[in-house]
C-alpha cells in the first residue's frame, strides 16, 4: 500500500495475535525510493496500547537482514503482555507531497531458547 497525502488517515496495520506473553523482533519491508518520507511513523501496539514509535527513512532501501528473499528493516524489540503486538504504518509523518510504503511487517521471538519466525506476513501483500 502507498499513499502520498500527508496525514490524510490513511494506515495498514499487521496484526500478530496468539502470541505467548514475552519480547519479540518486528522489522518491515517497503521499496525504497526518493519521493519517500524520511520519517515514515511505525506505531506499535501491545494490543490496544501504544508503546511505540519506531520511524522509517524509506528513503533508503531495508538492509538490516535478509529473508524469504526480501530486504527487512528491524524496528525494534517489542514486549508483549496481552499476547497481541500490532505495527500501524501511517501516512502522518509530516512531510508533505512525500510517500510512505507499507509492503509487510516481519515478527520472531527473541527469546534465546525459542527463536523461530512467527509470521513474515508475505511482502507485497495487503493487511
Amino acid at each position: 500500500r502507498t499513499t502520498t497525502t500527508s496525514c490524510a488517515g490513511n494506515s495498514a496495520t499487521f496484526t500478530f495475535s496468539g502470541l505467548t506473553p514475552g519480547r519479540y523482533r518486528l522489522a518491515n519491508t517497503y521499496t525504497a525510493n526518493a519521493n519517500r518520507s524520511t520519517l515514515t511513523p511505525v506505531l506499535i501496539f501491545d494490543n490496544n496500547t501504544q508503546i511505540n514509535t519506531a520511524h522509517v527513512n524509506q528513503e533508503l532501501s531495508p538492509d538490516d537482514f535478509s529473508y524469504n528473499s526480501f530486504n527487512w528493516r528491524i524496528l525494534g524489540d517489542f514486549y508483549t503482555t496481552s499476547g497481541t503486538l500490532k505495527a500501524q504504518i501511517t501516512d502522518c509523518h509530516g512531510q508533505a507531497g512525500e510517500t510512505m510504503d507499507a509492503d509487510a511487517v516481519h515478527i520472531v521471538t527473541v527469546d534465546a531458547d525459542d527463536p523461530r519466525v512467527l509470521d513474515d506476513d508475505g511482502a507485497g501483500t495487503s493487511p
